[in-house]
């Protein structure tokens, strides 16, 4: 086991005499600064010698919050409490917030993502989401929402494996959210399979889909124009060089690889129009 250095050191522009204490006496690294190397030196024998009482965890606890520890424990034994109790009794004593019903829950959650400032389509996805999750369930304590209510919604309808991945990220942000409020102390999700999904080639519409995506569009959204990727044709040079052919030569256009992107309705209602 390490044990701890005293060195001088900058502190905020300032020379102080540093206490550097490793993790392996304390579970976690401390740094502790003093005015003088006396103080210093003074401080790490003091916690040497009350550690055979208490260990190094306790010993090395720093000046200032001990002395709050020591008030604390004077307070506490004035009014007729034993400090020995004190950790059982905070963990027996009634929360408010854990009882905050799911429904409850729900409605802050979304709220909370409107004031950070989410887009309106983000907000209805998750609003749907808890309205299917809630049901039966809005006036349940949200602790008591655990794995198995979980599984069941993400099972539940055959959902392909995108929607219950879908729903898998809304409710794992509902009930992060939760136990950073306090409602909660886990998060169920975490204890769930996360929905492989497979490598699909990407679809390619046929004539008859064009045609209904572009009948939607006029009804539903006229102001969304469909776009396709299209390859533009014009003369390379370097590339008519290297094939053999001539630059100048207004016949023989090489395919030029950059795709731009063009409006496409009148594109499309023609070619739609030529098909069966």
């Amino acid at each position: 086991m390490n044990s701890p250095r005293i060195r001088e050191v900058m502190n905020h522009g300032k020379p102080q005499w540093l206490v550097d204490i490793p993790a392996s006496m304390t579970a976690k690294r401390k740094r502790l600064f003093f005015a003088t190397q006396d103080e210093a030196e003074k401080y790490v024998r003091k916690a040497y010698a009350n550690s055979k009482d208490v260990g190094f965890r306790s010993a090395f606890i720093p000046p200032d919050r001990m002395e709050k520890l020591l008030r604390l424990g004077r307070w506490l034994e004035e009014n007729g409490i034993d400090p020995a109790n004190v950790p059982a009794a905070l963990a027996k004593r009634p929360s408010g917030r854990l009882s905050v019903t799911a429904g409850k829950a729900a409605e802050q959650f979304v709220q909370a993502k409107a004031s950070k400032g989410c887009r309106q389509r983000y907000l209805a996805k998750l609003e749907r989401t808890m309205r299917l999750l809630l049901p039966n369930r809005r006036d349940l304590p949200i602790a008591e929402l655990g794995t198995d209510v979980v599984e069941e919604f993400l099972g539940r309808n055959g959902y392909r494996p995108a929607t219950r991945k879908s729903y898998r990220s809304d409710l794992g942000s509902f009930f992060s959210w939760c136990v950073r409020k306090g409602y909660r102390d886990d998060n169920p999700v975490h204890s769930t399979e996360a929905p492989i999904l497979d490598d699909k080639a990407p679809g390619i519409l046929t004539a008859s889909e064009v045609r209904d995506l572009l009948d939607a569009t006029q009804r539903h959204s006229p102001r969304l124009v469909p776009w396709v990727r299209h390859y533009r044709e014009r003369v390379n040079p370097r590339e008519a060089q290297a094939a053999g052919n001539d630059p100048e030569s207004p016949s023989t256009p090489v395919l030029d690889p950059s795709p731009a992107l063009l409006p496409s309705l009148p594109i499309l209602e023609a070619w739609v129009k030529r098909q069966p």
